[in-house]
Parts: structure tokens; sequence; C-alpha cells
């Protein structure tokens, strides 16, 4: 339905470009093997992504990979697609298969100038003051190994409380994998949180986890 949304609104428009943010790379390549004009793709991560489909039989994976390849190698030939990535790894990555086709657009990050206590952040989110908390802050997707991060907390002797912050886009949700095990003292954001969240969220832990694989 997006995609026909927006093949009808480029209809009328001069020169159009098509901006992605989270798409199936095998269905978004396909769309855009048939487009008349240009997009741009943000990548949230390596391109492991591209060849993640475990659960279909053998023969199908092998053919969705070689699908997915070749459509991708004949719009890089014809410079209709462009990509965006956030952090240099990120860019390093995907370059030997990118080239010149991929960009690195550093994330906005404003200066702080409020600075809040712990105490004070904790209590504006109504979290305990004397618990100990882990961040897990940005969007939720398949290369990041939140399984891992909450099968050690439900070992940790008191429990620490999980706070995830972020919206989800791919892969397990941190939601479901807590509730897999009965993993209960978290607070889940599954959305996008405004600065003065972030602010508050970063302030009020104790640590942030970074569980990329």
């Amino acid at each position: 339905g997006v995609l026909l949304t927006l093949g009808r609104a480029a209809k009328g428009a001069k020169n159009p470009v098509a901006h992605f943010i989270d798409a199936t790379f095998l269905i978004f390549f396909a769309w855009e093997f048939f487009a008349q004009y240009r997009c741009v793709y943000n990548l949230m991560g390596g391109p492991a992504p591209l060849d993640q489909t475990t659960f279909l039989p053998h023969p199908v994976r092998w053919l969705k990979r070689q699908i997915t390849r070749r459509l991708l190698a004949f719009l890089l030939e014809r410079n209709v697609l462009e990509f965006c990535v956030e952090t240099e790894p990120v860019e390093q990555s995907w370059k030997p298969l990118l080239d010149g086709h991929v960009h690195c657009i550093p994330y906005a990050i404003a200066k702080i100038h409020d600075r809040v206590s712990r105490a004070d952040a904790r209590r504006e989110l109504n979290l305990l003051g004397n618990e100990e908390i882990f961040l897990l802050f940005g969007t939720q997707r398949a290369d990041k190994d939140f399984a891992t991060v909450i099968r050690a907390a439900q070992l940790r002797r008191p429990r620490s409380r999980l706070i995830f912050a972020g919206k989800h886009l791919s892969g397990p949700s941190p939601a479901l994998l807590a509730q897999t095990i009965n993993f209960t003292k978290h607070r889940m954001e599954d959305r996008f949180v405004s600065e003065r969240e972030a602010l508050l969220y970063f302030a009020a832990c104790d640590a942030v986890i970074l569980p990329y694989e």
C-alpha cells in the first residue's frame, strides 16, 4: 500500500526522489527496478541483513540471495539508488559492496546545556532511586543482541532493571524476548523518544549497554 501511494505521488512531481527509512531489501530492490526515479535508502547496520533468510529452505535462501544481489548491482549501475548511514564504521562495512553510492551523514547531536542529576531524572521518570538501571537506547534492530542482555539480567541477583528506549524496526522485539523467559523487570518504550526524555534516561541509568553483534 505504501509503495502504491508513493508511486502515485511521484507521478506528478518533477525529478522525484523517494527516501526510504526501512524496508525489506528484496521487496525494495524489486520495486525500484520498475520505478522511474531515484531513491535514497537509510541503512541502520552492516550488510549482513542482505543474506538473513535462515527461516527459508536452503534452495530458496540461495535463490533469494542471488536475486537480491543482482538487483542491487543492476540498480547501482543505473545510478538510481543511493544509501545513507549515520556512522563511519557502518559506511566502511558497506563500501566494498556499494562503493561511491554510500554516504555518511552523522546523526545530529545537540550540545547538552541542562544537566540533570540521577535522583531528579529518576523521580521525573517514576523510577526507583536505589535500583540498578541499564539503558539500551536507540532503534531496536536485528543486528542487536537483546536476547543475551535479557538473559544476563534475568540471572543477576538482585536483578537490574533494563530500559529499552527506541522504536522497534526489525528482528525479535525485546518485549517478546523478555516475555519468552518471563523477565519482567524492564521498561519498554517502543517509540522515538523526545530529546528531553533521552536526556532523562541517560541521566537516570547506571550504565548504557550497546548490544551490537
